[in-house]
């Protein structure tokens, strides 16, 4: 017997410290994508993103692997599902050839604005799913989606996320709401043109340099000339907009219709007295003229009544095809001339 003991040893010569290297060699192979999502523009400004990039880099010194990718989704609209942006496309790309972690620099907070949305935290969870991967935030918090602990796991603690982020905004609201109405800059939006907010004094004021650009081109609206010509020549100048951009004819012709320049400013649905820049005469009068002005008419329509609704002989839906060569539809037919004439006599008084 201790000899069939001695040669079984023999033949399986793994000791506790081949068992210990092996498991530190599989972790170091660990493959992970790591996402950082930040929904607003401010935010980035504010350095999260960064702050997410050395939260991650602090997690993979201590939980060692193999980094496949590391998507960035910055300042995307929250108004948009993950799944419908190119970092959506590309996560769910890299979830079809598999991977093992899935890194979040905070479960519970990662998803940005759009926690408040169930469809998009089942996303990420379904995501990790299909890549038979963990989901693991920055504090080494690990949860495994294909464990049903895992899954009532993700789905109480970004329920919890969301409605806690939800009574945020709720008292965000109400702080700004109580600002406006105390004739503060309520923090939502942006200053005006011209205008200034000191935070510390708490009180708005003139920049004397913005307030002659308004005044200049409200005379020269009275003047005769157009909002786009403005634009053209504040952008031959190089003068910058509020957000540090290129004039256009649009941004011309809200700066000349916004009564925050005659000393109204609406802002969380309260309207405050700020310093005015220009005068009320001159202001209604620049109104009167912008009235009086021609406005663009859109393109009639050329839709026929019975386009989408008729079929070629060939068996494919028809449309009819436009003078200069362009088309109404998509449909790869064209109306063919040996039609039925009661298909063009029809096609003919839709044009009417």
């Amino acid at each position: 017997m201790q000899k069939q003991n001695q040669s079984h040893a023999a033949s399986n010569p793994t000791s506790p410290g081949d068992s210990a290297e092996s498991g530190r060699q599989q972790t170091a192979r660990r493959r992970y994508v790591e996402l950082i999502r930040v929904s607003g523009r401010g935010q980035v400004e504010r350095e999260t993103p960064e702050s997410q990039r050395r939260s991650l880099d602090r997690l993979a010194r201590t939980r060692p692997g193999i980094r496949i990718a590391r998507i960035e989704a910055l300042a995307v609209s929250a108004a948009i599902p993950l799944e419908q942006t190119d970092q959506g496309q590309q996560l769910i790309e890299l979830a079809s050839g598999g991977f093992d972690e899935l890194r979040l620099w905070d479960v519970d907070r990662g998803l940005g604005a759009r926690a408040d949305d169930p469809r998009d935290r089942l996303a990420i969870f379904g995501i990790a799913r299909e890549a038979d991967a963990v989901i693991v935030d920055c504090s080494e918090r690990v949860i495994d989606p294909n464990k049903e602990l895992g899954e009532l796991d993700y789905y109480l603690r970004t329920f919890f996320a969301a409605q806690e982020r939800r009574k945020t905004a709720k008292r965000t609201r109400a702080g700004r709401k109580r600002i406006a109405a105390d004739g503060g800059y309520a923090g939502a939006g942006f200053i005006p043109y011209g205008l200034t907010w000191d935070r510390t004094r708490r009180q708005w004021g003139i920049d004397c340099y913005r307030a002659a650009i308004v005044r200049d081109a409200y005379q020269r609206c009275l003047n005769g000339v157009t909002a786009a010509t403005i634009a053209s020549e504040l952008n031959a100048r190089d003068v910058p907009t509020q957000q540090g951009k290129r004039w256009h004819q649009s941004t011309v012709a809200r700066m000349l219709r916004m009564p925050a320049y005659r000393g109204e400013h609406t802002q969380e649905g309260l309207t405050i007295r700020v310093p005015a820049i220009v005068d009320e005469t001159t202001w209604f009068a620049v109104q009167r003229c912008l009235d009086m002005r021609p406005r663009r008419r859109r393109a009639k329509s050329t839709q026929s009544l019975c386009v989408g609704r008729i079929w070629c002989a060939c068996g494919q839906r028809a449309y009819r095809r436009l003078a200069k060569g362009k088309s109404t539809s998509t449909s790869p037919r064209v109306m063919t001339a040996n039609a039925e004439p009661s298909i063009r006599t029809w096609d003919r008084i839709g044009r009417i």
